[in-house]
């Protein structure tokens, strides 16, 4: 069943066809402009990287290769991205983190790391990312 009458179909989708909500998308949430939406998560995910690579390239002036990286389904670990990641930019490391801080997995590069090497940076016996806080109070 699609979530959205028909009428409102009409007007804002006339003269195209809209798209069917309950099979298009896989998340629902607000944009910038409050305005309700529902996303495909993979496709708005390599969507954001390609332009991530582009605006390296154009406007920070990162060389021509940075737009070869293969981005493609499945040169990438969507798991890790989509799913509370964040980019610990001091030791150049993805980290996905757990309850209070653990650092589950980590990523420098195309690599992931050991336990022993998560500790090595964050710490023992229980390796943990205290430097992230959300919310910020």
């Amino acid at each position: 069943m699609d979530p959205i009458p028909a009428k409102i179909k009409e007007h804002f989708f006339t003269g195209v066809e809209p798209p069917n909500l309950s099979r298009d998308y896989d998340a629902i949430g607000f944009d910038a402009d409050h305005c309700f939406v529902k996303y495909n998560v993979k496709n708005f995910t390599l969507l954001f990287i390609r332009l991530t690579l582009r605006a390296l390239h154009d406007e920070l002036g990162y060389p021509d290769e940075i737009l070869d990286f293969d981005c493609s389904e499945d040169s990438l670990d969507f798991d890790l991205i989509q799913n509370s990641s964040l980019f610990d930019i001091d030791n150049g490391t993805l980290l996905k983190l757990g309850e209070d801080k653990e650092v589950l997995s980590a990523l420098k590069g195309r690599n992931f790391l050991s336990k022993e090497e998560m500790i090595e940076i964050y710490g023992g016996p229980v390796p943990r990312y205290n430097k992230y806080q959300w919310p910020i109070m």
